[in-house]
C-alpha cells in the first residue's frame, strides 16, 4: 500500500456553512469512530481495533479528544506511534488533520449558533 501525503477531502467543504460535517459528527449509517477513520484520507478504518483497545470507541470519546489542545492530541498520537499499536507517522499526520478539521467545524458551527454535538 503506497501512502503519500494528501489533504483530507472534506477540508475545503467544511469551510462552508452548508458543508457536510466532518466524520466525528456524521452518525447516520455507522459508528462514529469507524466513520471518522473511514473518511480520513487515506482511509484509516484498519485502525478501528486499535482505537477500541485504547478506549476511543464512541462519539463522546471523539468529542473528548477534540476538546484537547491540538498540541496534546499530536503528542498523544506520536506516543501511540512509538508503541506497538500499528499507527505510523503518516497515520498520526492524517489523524491530526482530521481532528483539526472536526475542531474547526465545531467552532464554526457554534459561532453560527448551531450545536454540532446535539446538546
Amino acid at each position: 500500500m503506497s501512502m503519500s501525503p494528501t489533504s483530507l477531502s472534506f477540508t475545503t467543504s467544511c469551510q462552508s456553512p452548508t458543508a457536510r460535517p466532518p466524520p466525528s459528527y456524521t452518525t447516520h449509517t455507522e459508528e462514529p469512530v469507524q466513520e471518522f477513520l473511514r473518511l480520513c484520507k487515506p482511509n484509516l478504518e484498519h485502525l478501528l481495533p486499535v482505537f477500541v483497545r485504547i478506549g476511543l470507541e464512541k462519539k463522546v470519546d471523539l468529542e473528548g479528544v477534540l476538546n484537547w489542545p491540538a498540541k496534546e492530541r499530536v503528542s498523544w498520537l506520536m506516543e501511540l506511534s512509538k508503541e506497538e499499536w500499528g499507527i505510523s507517522r503518516m497515520n498520526v499526520k492524517t489523524l491530526s488533520l482530521a481532528f483539526a478539521v472536526a475542531e474547526q467545524y465545531e467552532a464554526s458551527s457554534v459561532a453560527m449558533g448551531n450545536n454540532p454535538r446535539g446538546y
